[in-house]
C-alpha cells in the first residue's frame, strides 16, 4: 500500500445518483469501492482512556493509539525520517480521552511542530499516517448533493456560492482559489464536485449536515 497512489472518483451515469462512485486506476480500469466520505467521521470515534506518554517513543505513542483505536495505523517511516520524525523520537504528552481522531491529530501536531506538517487520512479501514504533502498526493473527487440550498432560481448563484464559500473554510489554505496546491470546487446541477483529501471530504460531511441529503450525511 502506497499513500503517494492518486486516487480519482469519477460518477457515472446521472449527477443525481449521488454516492455512486468508482476508483479509476491508471488511465483506463474502473473498479467499483465501497468507501464513502462518511466513513473517515464513524471509523475515529473510539476514545483513548487514560493515556499519558512521558518521554515514550514516537513508534510506541502510535502503537498506544492503534491499541486504543482498535484500527490498523499504517505509518510510512521512510517519508516521515526524512522528515527527522523518527520512530525513536521522544514523546511527552496527555492524549486522555479523546477520540483517535483527536488524539493522533494532537500528537502528529506535537511531533512536528513548526518543523514538519504530519497528518493522517483514512484508507480502507487503515489509518494512514505521513507527512501533509504525501498525504495530499491522495486525491478524492466527490459529488455532494446541495440542492437542499438553493432557495429559488433567482438567489440560486448566491445560495451555491454560500455553501461553496462554507466548503473553501475547512483547510482553507489548501484551496487553488486560495494559491493553495490541492483543492478545488466547482457546481453542475446543484451539486458540488469537490476535489480535496479524504481527510477534507469528511470535514465537509460534517459541515453540510444541514444540506446534504440525510444518507449523504451518514444521519
Amino acid at each position: 500500500m502506497s499513500p503517494k497512489s492518486i486516487s480519482t472518483w469519477v460518477i457515472v451515469g446521472a449527477i443525481a445518483s449521488l454516492g455512486t462512485m468508482f476508483m479509476l486506476s491508471g488511465a483506463a480500469t474502473t473498479q467499483p469501492s465501497s468507501r464513502t466520505a462518511t466513513q473517515p467521521a464513524t471509523q475515529l470515534e473510539r476514545r483513548t482512556g487514560a493515556m499519558i506518554l512521558r518521554g515514550a517513543s514516537f513508534e510506541s505513542a502510535i502503537n498506544s493509539l492503534q491499541l486504543a483505536g482498535q484500527r490498523p495505523i499504517f505509518v510510512n517511516w521512510d517519508v516521515l525520517e526524512k522528515a527527522r520524525a523518527t520512530k525513536d523520537l521522544p514523546v511527552t504528552i496527555d492524549l486522555s480521552d479523546r477520540s483517535i481522531d483527536e488524539a493522533l491529530t494532537t500528537l502528529l501536531d506535537h511531533v512536528g511542530g513548526t518543523q514538519v506538517s504530519l497528518g493522517h487520512q483514512l484508507d480502507k479501514g487503515t489509518i494512514v499516517v505521513s507527512t501533509s504533502n504525501d498525504l495530499a498526493a491522495n486525491l478524492w473527487t466527490t459529488v455532494y448533493d446541495i440542492r437542499a440550498a438553493i432557495t429559488n432560481d433567482a438567489s440560486r448563484a448566491e445560495d451555491v456560492e454560500a455553501v461553496a464559500q462554507r466548503v473553501r473554510g475547512l483547510d482553507p489554505l489548501s484551496w487553488k482559489a486560495a494559491g493553495g496546491p490541492i483543492g478545488s470546487i466547482r457546481e453542475l446541477d446543484g451539486h458540488l464536485i469537490v476535489t480535496q483529501t479524504q481527510r477534507v471530504h469528511a470535514q465537509i460531511v460534517q459541515a453540510l449536515h444541514d444540506v446534504l441529503p440525510k444518507d449523504a450525511a451518514g444521519k
